[in-house]
Formats: structure tokens, C-alpha cells, sequence
């Protein structure tokens, strides 16, 4: 297995192109991290992930003060610029980040519950339910991540429904929803690795999302639709994925895997906005 530093890079079809989905893209990916919070704050699911710089504590405490949320760290990672699979090592007298369970004040046992699973042999079970993540791709994580992948589009698309397969190339539709072909970029609609590219329960949760997420910006919900319904490849080979869309190109680090993986999604109604 290869594996490739933290990255992620995108280089635009056109100016044009890049002119108007550049500050897009920015209130796309503010909206569904302000949604990662919502959806505890509401009671929509019980823990989020939250990330706390070392060099920064101040200004990330005070967000969950703000919001009378109580705050677990399990882990300590290495900070990186880009997306990465894992936590990385901490190096000495460097800055590092604190990965951990924000939960409600009045539901610390969540918080709780997330640092016994996070401890020793990780329990992605009991993190996923606490999560909200459904239990299928519950399931599908823990057959699949660390074993065959860390990075399970290609599998996810092959467990898909009239999944087409010529020679290695999977041809899929694939519900927006379900979409973490654009993760590596900040879009995406639901927390979760799906268990395919359609499904069914991801779909359900991911209307709650979707409402959470039109009230704090209707138009950026909008685009992340509009994206992550738009025909697109993700294409792996070495470490690298390649994924082609109609305004980008977006390349990251992925699965060191030596034989090419290609996942072709057909989109579904959309239109390019201009």
C-alpha cells in the first residue's frame, strides 16, 4: 500500500467557472459545518465531532460555551492542511489538534459513552450510533474501512443497486445524498461513508439534513445539491484520486492501492448554473 501526504487541490475548467463557484463553494462548506453542530443542538443525534487546535483553545472553547456544549477529547492528531484518512503522529514542541465528542450539557453520558469506544480497540459501532449514522452503513464501515480501504467509494458503489461494471469501471447513479465524492473538498450532505451509492436510509437522514441546512442558508443548500447531483469520476490509482466534475477538477490523497479503481456516477437532474 502506498500512502500520500494530506492534499487536496482544484483546478478549474475556466475563470469563468471558478469565478462564480469559488465563493460558492466557501458558504457550501460553511453550511454543512454549521449543520454538524445544528443537528446536536436540536437533538437530531446525540454527539459531532469536533476539532480543537492547541494553539487556538480559546476561540474553540468559546463556541462550545456559546452553545452550552460539553466537550470529550479522545485523540490528538498532527495538524495538516488538506483531508486525511487518519489522525496523524504529533511532533514535539508542534502544534497539534484534539479530536473528541461535543455533546449537550445534559447529555454528557454521549460524551462518555464516546471516550470508552474511542479507548483501546475502537468500537466504530457504538461511535456510529452515537453518531446518528445509520446502521447499514454502520455495518459496512466496519467490514470494509482499515480491511479493504480506507477511502470506500469504489466498494460503496459496487454494493449499489444496476451497478454496471465493464472491466473494473463502475458506472452508477448515484443520490446526492450518498454522495462523498466531494468530501475531500468540504461538500457533501451527510456526516457518514455510505453503505451505496443509494442508500435508502442515508436518503431518509438526509432530508433532515437538508432542512437543517436550508435554515442557515437556503442558497448554499441549493448549490451543494446542484454539486453533488452533477455527473461526475472519481478515479484511484496509487494513492491518488482524480475526481472530474463539470466546473473542476479535484485531486487528493486516497487509497494506496495498486490497481486502479473508477467510479463513474451519471448524475442526476441538474444544471450548471450561470
Amino acid at each position: 500500500m502506498i500512502e500520500i501526504k494530506p492534499t487536496t487541490r482544484i483546478a478549474w475548467w475556466s475563470e469563468e467557472l471558478r469565478s462564480l463557484w469559488e465563493p460558492r463553494l466557501e458558504r457550501v462548506r460553511k453550511t454543512y459545518n454549521d449543520a454538524e453542530l445544528a443537528t446536536v443542538i436540536c437533538g437530531m443525534r446525540r454527539v459531532f465531532v469536533y476539532h480543537i487546535r492547541s494553539d487556538a483553545f480559546e476561540e474553540s472553547y468559546s463556541l462550545l460555551r456559546e452553545n452550552n456544549l460539553v466537550y470529550f477529547p479522545t485523540n490528538k492528531s498532527g495538524i495538516y492542511q488538506g483531508f486525511s484518512h487518519r489522525h496523524l503522529p504529533v511532533e514535539p514542541g508542534k502544534p497539534y489538534t484534539l479530536y473528541g465528542a461535543a455533546v449537550k450539557a445534559d447529555d454528557q453520558e454521549a460524551g462518555e459513552l464516546f471516550t470508552q469506544a474511542s479507548s483501546g480497540f475502537t468500537d466504530h459501532e457504538v461511535i456510529g450510533e452515537l453518531l446518528g449514522y445509520p446502521k447499514c452503513c454502520i455495518e459496512f464501515f466496519n467490514a470494509t474501512w482499515g480491511k479493504e480501504t480506507i477511502d470506500p467509494i469504489y466498494e460503496a458503489a459496487l454494493n449499489t443497486s444496476d451497478v454496471q461494471d465493464d472491466d473494473g469501471i463502475l458506472t452508477v447513479k448515484c443520490h446526492p445524498y450518498c454522495n462523498n465524492m466531494l468530501r475531500y473538498f468540504g461538500v457533501r450532505i451527510t456526516p457518514h461513508l455510505t453503505c451505496s451509492l443509494q442508500c435508502e436510509e442515508t436518503t431518509k437522514w438526509g432530508e433532515e439534513w437538508i432542512e437543517i441546512m436550508r435554515q442557515l442558508d437556503d442558497e448554499a443548500t441549493d448549490w451543494a445539491i446542484e454539486l453533488l447531483s452533477m455527473p461526475m469520476t472519481w478515479d484511484c490509482l496509487k494513492g491518488i484520486a482524480i475526481i472530474d466534475t463539470p466546473i473542476f477538477r479535484g485531486v487528493t490523497n486516497s487509497d494506496g492501492t495498486l490497481e486502479r479503481k473508477v467510479v463513474k456516477s451519471m448524475g442526476m437532474d441538474y444544471g450548471v448554473s450561470s
